[in-house]
C-alpha cells in the first residue's frame, strides 16, 4: 500500500457580526435546560461541561436561526473560494468548555466540518488537526468570532481548557449544488 500526498483545504474567516449577536447566543446557552455532560473519559477522553449535541438535527432552536444568516455569509464566501456553487447545513450544536474540559481525537461522517468559536479567549484549549496522511499534529491559530471549515474526515481534537470559559459552535456540512465554478479550475 501507497499513501499519496495531496493538498487539501482548511478555510478560515471571521463572522460577520459577531460582536452584534455573541451576547444573545450566549444568553441562549445559559439559559438553555438540556444540558448535557459528556464524560467519555475512559477511551476518548472527553469531558465537556454542557453542550446540546442530542438536539444537532434540530435547526430551528432559537439560537440556531439567529446564527444562520450570519453564517450563511461566511460558509458562502469559503465555499466559494474552494470552487463550490451551494452547500447544505446538516446539523449544528454546542460546546462549552470549563476548565480542563477537553474533546478527544474524532472525526466527522460528512464532506465538511466546522468550528464558530463563540467564546475564546488567548488562554483556551485549541483545536488540533492530524493529517491520516502523515499524522503530523498542527495546532490551528484562531481568535474569538472566527469560523474554521475543514474536510470532515481530518481528525481533530479540542486541547484541554485553561481557566476561561470558551464556548464553540460545530456544524456539519455537505457540498450541494449542481455545478461547480469551472473558471477556478481550469
Amino acid at each position: 500500500m501507497k499513501k499519496i500526498r495531496f493538498d487539501d483545504c482548511v478555510c478560515k474567516t471571521q463572522l460577520i457580526d459577531h460582536d452584534r449577536i455573541k451576547d444573545s447566543l450566549l444568553d441562549y446557552i445559559k439559559n438553555d435546560s438540556h444540558i448535557e455532560n459528556i464524560d467519555r473519559s475512559g477511551y476518548y477522553n472527553d469531558s465537556v461541561s454542557k453542550c446540546d449535541y442530542k438536539l444537532c438535527k434540530d435547526l430551528n432552536r432559537s439560537w440556531v436561526k439567529k446564527l444562520i444568516p450570519n453564517l450563511n455569509i461566511s460558509l458562502q464566501e469559503m465555499f466559494s473560494s474552494m470552487g463550490y456553487t451551494g452547500y447544505s447545513l446538516i446539523d449544528m450544536w454546542y460546546h462549552q468548555y470549563s476548565e480542563g474540559d477537553t474533546y478527544g481525537w474524532h472525526y466527522h461522517g460528512l464532506q465538511y466540518a466546522g468550528i464558530y468559536y463563540l467564546e475564546f479567549s488567548k488562554n483556551c484549549g485549541r483545536t488540533q488537526m492530524c493529517s491520516p496522511y502523515s499524522f503530523k499534529k498542527q495546532k490551528i491559530e484562531v481568535r474569538e468570532g472566527d469560523v474554521v471549515i475543514f474536510p470532515a474526515h481530518l481528525i481533530h481534537r479540542a486541547l484541554p481548557n485553561g481557566k476561561e470559559r470558551k464556548t464553540a459552535i460545530s456544524f456539519n456540512l455537505k457540498i450541494s449544488g449542481p455545478y461547480l465554478n469551472l473558471d477556478l479550475i481550469r
